[in-house]
């Protein structure tokens, strides 16, 4: 055995060699270390733009472009709900303001359309006419509900078909 001690050169070239060795090793240790904290930052950032896109369709704004090519498939499954989510929007929307049965306004949606029409027009005259269809529950009776449906059907059709411009149409309501 050669006590390396004794030999300058050689313990000199050795402990540099260490030295150096020992250096890269915390060199790559910090970088390893830096690397997921970096990684994480970036994710988060990204995820970040993802929730405030979400908290925007939450307030109503349909209108995100959310694309991120380090996202890809969470930007693109995004951009799908969102879609879903404005058409849903809609439906419930058009639903909320028309008659099932006949597609013309119901109460909610003329009550929208009469106060929108009187912000346009604050000094226009108009009119609202009532249609009752006295005898109605008798074509139920002898012709069955599914006949009764039609008959408001065909004269809702033909309703908006006489009617000009500017006219508002309101399904049916039923009293009890």
């Amino acid at each position: 055995i050669i006590d390396l001690r004794q030999k300058p050169q050689i313990y000199s070239r050795t402990h540099r060699a260490m030295m150096q060795m020992g250096m890269g090793l915390i060199a790559v240790c910090i970088m390893a270390s830096l690397l997921p904290i970096y990684m994480i930052n970036r994710l988060s950032e990204r995820l970040q733009r993802v929730i405030e896109a979400a908290k925007e369709v939450g307030e109503g704004n349909y209108d995100i472009k959310l694309y991120d090519t380090q996202l890809g498939e969470l930007s693109r499954n995004f951009q799908a709900m969102v879609g879903k989510v404005a058409a849903s929007q809609g439906n419930l929307t058009y639903m909320s303001q028309h008659d099932v049965l006949t597609g013309l306004l119901n109460r909610m949606g003329l009550d929208k359309e009469i106060a929108a029409w009187l912000r346009e027009h604050p000094a226009s005259h108009g009119a609202l006419v009532s249609l009752d269809l006295d005898g109605f529950k008798f074509i139920n009776d002898l012709h069955g509900h599914m006949a009764g449906d039609e008959a408001l059907r065909t004269l809702a059709r033909a309703a908006a078909a006489k009617s000009g411009a500017g006219v508002l149409l309101c399904g049916p309501q039923w009293r009890r």
